[in-house]
């Protein structure tokens, strides 16, 4: 039994020592302001403002004042009583010694909710109200416990690790039974303050965070899994389905049913060759990034997609987090984007947002994501026939570029931040090279997706037919300028017999197939012109600084 014995102000000039004392008591000293230092068992420690000490009766200690500020602080003294007989008419107690976690200088991380305590009870004491009586020894005991339950913050260790352990623990477990006494002690904090420094971190509870965890995990199951509504409430953390519906109803703002059967409908795609592959399919998208100046080849969509999120060609972070902002308050039913896209803080963004339908970008070919999402979207039969019709589209280019182009080369070159590049099978050359099996002046198979290339190898190449893609960067711009006035560029055979074709980055960089059938269409246009002397005219009449 702990007893209240009595709570003391203390406000002291500057520069003021107290002679050595011996308490009586437990003494908590809380520091409300000022500085100074303490004297306590052999060691001096600095007070300042929100620091405070826990003494055992018996200790003794020496306080001083701050020469500048001054020292206000609390003394709150109290008593540990030991029951030693029991009897129906009386109960014997006798002074004890408390077993509390720690002694002396108390962890500052884990002051802020028991300063705030202790000032409660201060006003209490101040507060004449007959219903306020019993206030004092409710937060005496409150006090009580959460220095009973104090555990110090391991040493060196950050704030934000220790928060960032009981998240992993949450994502882990999500669908245990976790409790805030359980998540304290993983954090090796009291409730109290882990309560505190978990809001001060994230901005909301830990049992708010956790039910974001579960009900995010519900989504993926209904949407991404086609769970029933008792099965991904099972499996998400909630063992009673009725309050599952309500709680998702509540922050979803559909019920569970019509959540998933809306999937279609609110499809966010942040991936920007993925929108590429729902276009194929006939489904534009509810959000998605969009460059009206970049894309005009997706013109005709822009006006049907109800929220454009921004895209650069180099993301910056600001946009990013706009983008994020956005994507949180319209609550897309799923998320598709790439494995890249999912690595550290973006991908746990994402997760946060809702359910994301991950695609392997560089670990499988276009054809492949068009499969998988074609699959989630349940339109297998319409992705087959959309293949099959472009695969007789480019097999009948293929037959027109032979009979144009004989065994002559093509090359695409693309100036990109002041450098010359090219591409492998991949992007631009999975076109070229591999569905309309134009000749490469180089070893294409020898290069993943690019490669950075000098203006010797690009002379040692000596292309036929020359695609050429400029950034719009300042760098990019000086490099052609000194480029197309040197010699070496004079003499490629694509440039020396007018086969040079200026041609824009989109769709001719994106690698997806709606752009790989756009790109059929102008390889013919522009390789095979019924009048051979007009090829270069219709290459370069893409609007371009450069041309």
């Amino acid at each position: 039994m702990y007893v209240f014995n009595y709570y003391r102000h203390i406000n002291h000039s500057a520069e003021r020592t107290w002679k050595t004392e011996r308490a009586d008591s437990q003494l908590l000293a809380v520091v409300y302001q000022g500085e100074g230092m303490i004297h306590l068992f052999g060691r001096t420690y600095p007070l300042q403002e929100g620091s405070g000490f826990l003494l055992k009766s018996g200790d003794e200690y020496e306080v001083k004042s701050g020469a500048t500020r001054g020292l206000e602080l609390a003394w709150i003294a109290f008593d540990v009583l030991v029951e030693i007989a029991n009897t129906e008419m009386e109960r014997h107690f006798q002074k004890g010694t408390a077993a509390f976690p720690t002694y002396g200088a108390l962890p500052q991380q884990l002051m802020p909710p028991l300063v705030d305590t202790v000032k409660q009870l201060a006003q209490s004491l101040r507060d004449p109200k007959e219903q306020q009586r019993n206030r004092p020894d409710m937060l005496f005991q409150k006090l009580m416990y959460m220095l009973l339950d104090l555990r110090p913050l391991e040493e060196d260790t950050p704030s934000e690790e220790i928060i960032q352990r009981t998240i992993s623990y949450m994502e882990h477990y999500y669908a245990d039974d976790i409790s805030r006494d359980k998540l304290a002690e993983i954090a090796g904090l009291s409730p109290w303050y882990y309560s505190y420094l978990f809001k001060k971190i994230k901005g909301s509870s830990p049992m708010h965070y956790l039910n974001d965890i579960r009900l995010n995990r519900a989504k993926e199951l209904l949407v991404l899994q086609n769970y029933s509504i008792k099965e991904a409430a099972k499996h998400s953390g909630y063992a009673d389905e009725t309050y599952f519906r309500k709680k998702f109803k509540q922050v979803v703002g559909l019920t569970p049913t019509a959540f998933s059967r809306s999937k279609l409908e609110r499809i966010a795609c942040l991936s920007y060759t993925y929108t590429s592959h729902l276009l194929a399919l006939g489904v534009i998208p509810f959000a998605t990034q969009v460059n009206r100046q970049r894309e005009m080849h997706r013109e005709q969509y822009h006006q049907h997609i109800a929220v454009h999120l921004r895209r650069t060609l180099f993301m910056e972070h600001q946009m990013w987090d706009s983008d994020c902002h956005t994507l949180s308050e319209v609550q897309p039913s799923v998320i598709i984007c790439d494995d890249l896209l999912m690595r550290g803080e973006s991908g746990a963004a994402m997760k946060q947002i809702g359910p994301c339908l991950v695609i392997p970008w560089l670990s499988e070919d276009w054809r492949s994501h068009f499969g998988r999402i074609a699959k989630f979207l349940q339109l297998e039969e319409k992705a087959v026939q959309w293949l099959r019709d472009y695969r007789n589209k480019a097999e009948q280019a293929r037959k027109q570029l032979r009979l144009a182009l004989g065994e002559e080369t093509v090359m695409l070159l693309r100036i990109s931040s002041g450098q010359l590049i090219i591409y492998g099978m991949r992007n631009v050359g999975a076109l070229l090279f591999g569905d309309l099996q134009l000749h490469c002046p180089y070893d294409v198979d020898r290069i993943d997706v690019e490669k950075q290339i000098d203006i010797d190898f690009l002379a040692a190449c000596k292309p036929a037919h020359l695609l050429l893609v400029i950034d719009e960067d300042p760098a990019s711009l000086r490099y052609w300028e000194q480029l197309r006035a040197s010699k070496e560029w004079e003499e490629l055979p694509a440039v020396a017999s007018n086969h040079l074709y200026h041609v824009p980055a989109y769709p001719w960089l994106e690698y997806s197939p709606t752009a790989h059938e756009l790109m059929i269409e102008e390889a013919l246009l522009l390789l095979c012109p019924q009048d051979k002397s007009s090829t270069a005219q219709k290459g370069t009449k893409t609007p371009h600084p450069c041309t």
